[in-house]
């Protein structure tokens, strides 16, 4: 499922107290597991974990091009109950996002966006088998 979250300060509070207020002592969340890769060099993803103490990952920096903001990745796991969710600077129309490992990606929760654009979302898996089909033909 794909969302857009939009007035996404107040939501996020609002629940992580009524989830916080629903347990009492220790509680744990599932971990998703976001691995960006390193062949954006410089503009890299940058995966910040449990924003906000919520068990929501949010996804930054990537490479702009134009009205497209590209994102790569080793691996791409979200877990049930859990958020991922691409922050889209103003002007940006596409997101763009790809996963080269060779583990399949497991998407249980929630994948969005937020931010100063609403974009369209693409994630597409290529594992790595067929990368290194591709170059070398």
């Amino acid at each position: 499922m794909v969302q857009r979250l939009r007035g996404w300060g107040w939501r996020l509070g609002l629940v992580g107290a009524l989830e916080m207020s629903a347990f009492s002592g220790n509680c744990a969340f599932a971990q998703s597991n976001i691995v960006a890769d390193d062949t954006l060099g410089a503009e890299n993803s940058v995966v910040v974990r449990d924003f906000n103490g919520l068990p929501v990952e949010v996804i930054q920096g990537g490479a702009a091009r134009g009205q497209n903001l590209f994102h790569s990745f080793l691996e791409f796991n979200v877990d049930a109950n859990r958020g991922a969710y691409f922050f889209s600077p103003a002007d940006i129309q596409n997101i763009l996002a790809r996963v080269t490992g060779g583990s399949p990606s497991k998407i249980l929760g929630t994948l969005g966006t937020f931010g100063d654009s609403t974009p369209n979302l693409f994630l597409t898996h290529i594992p790595q088998m067929w990368l290194e089909i591709f170059h070398q033909l």
